[in-house]
């Protein structure tokens, strides 16, 4: 079926609009119009699941995104992947890897034939991100990508944040110092099966779909920023098993040969998901303020 045939729409609010579409797996999406006409010189938003949650987002979070990327004069999209949320199973026989690929690529054919655009600004959280920068990597039409609590690495300052605190408690000071005729060995193993339990309490998620290695994220990144796709990164305290200080994508990637198309921004008392109206809030106003910036940037070179 053609976009044509499959714009089944259903008029959900004065300016969004249910959408029914896709060539190689039927999708459901939601088309969120600024109330004038669309500018098709602007990127257009699309929101990726987070996960395997409907396109409506954690908290509804992706719906409020939407609505306020239109209010500054951005179209929007949010749809879920096939066999996510509304859409079915995909019948292709593509890996879950290669068809979230797909399914962001014929979305961009999708709108640039119904509403004009030509430029993408993609956002997700947790494996959204991955997703985000994976699609940002590989398609030019990509000018920004936000990424919310992506895969990410430890560093060495990420060990020391997390375990001299531990270190300091009186509690574990006092039972260490109690311990007569131990030798530094025994210490040592009781430290290491301590901190070993401490880092097992969380885990990331487990929709993967492709991104794990630290140099294979080193080169999405660099190969994304090299044609001129500006990044936000946000980091929230829930993802703090993995990322605990403001400056740790900076330590882990030093060497990118242009930085100042990431935006780096740590919100260290934040839930993963946003859970609450003032988190939800800020994020929001950070990301739509971006937006603005990626809108107003040089169009990115061509790859």
């Amino acid at each position: 079926m053609t976009p044509e045939t499959q714009t089944a729409e259903c008029s959900t609010s004065p300016d969004e609009r249910a959408i029914q579409y896709g060539f190689s797996s039927d999708l459901n999406g939601i088309l969120t119009l600024p109330s004038v006409k669309v500018d098709t010189d602007r990127p257009c938003l699309v929101i990726l699941n987070a996960g395997i949650l409907h396109k409506a987002g954690p908290s509804r979070l992706h719906v409020r995104l939407a609505r306020a990327a239109a209010m500054r004069g951005l179209p929007a999209f949010r749809f879920d992947f096939a066999g996510v949320g509304d859409s079915p199973p995909r019948k292709d026989g593509r890996t879950l890897s290669d068809g979230v690929l797909v399914d962001i690529a014929e979305t961009f054919d999708f709108l640039e034939s119904k509403i004009g655009v030509s430029r993408f600004i993609l956002a997700g959280l947790c494996s959204g991100a991955d997703n985000s920068l994976r699609a940002a990597r590989g398609d030019s039409r990509v000018v920004g990508a936000a990424l919310l609590d992506p895969t990410v690495h430890r560093t060495p300052k990420w060990y020391l944040n997390h375990y001299l605190p531990r270190l300091r408690s009186r509690e574990r000071m006092n039972h260490l110092l109690s311990l007569e005729n131990v030798n530094p060995k025994q210490i040592q193993d009781l430290l290491r099966r301590s901190f070993k339990r401490s880092s097992e309490k969380e885990r990331p998620e487990l929709f993967r779909t492709g991104l794990s290695d630290k140099y294979d994220i080193a080169r999405h990144i660099e190969e994304t920023i090299q044609r001129g796709c500006h990044l936000f990164y946000g980091f929230t305290g829930g993802w703090s098993n993995y990322y605990n200080y403001p400056g740790q994508l900076r330590d882990l990637y030093p060497n990118l040969s242009r930085p100042a198309l990431i935006h780096l921004t740590h919100y260290p008392e934040t839930g993963h998901t946003f859970q609450t109206t003032e988190d939800r809030n800020r994020l929001i106003q950070d990301l739509t303020d971006w937006f603005e910036l990626v809108a107003l940037a040089p169009k990115a070179r061509q790859s």
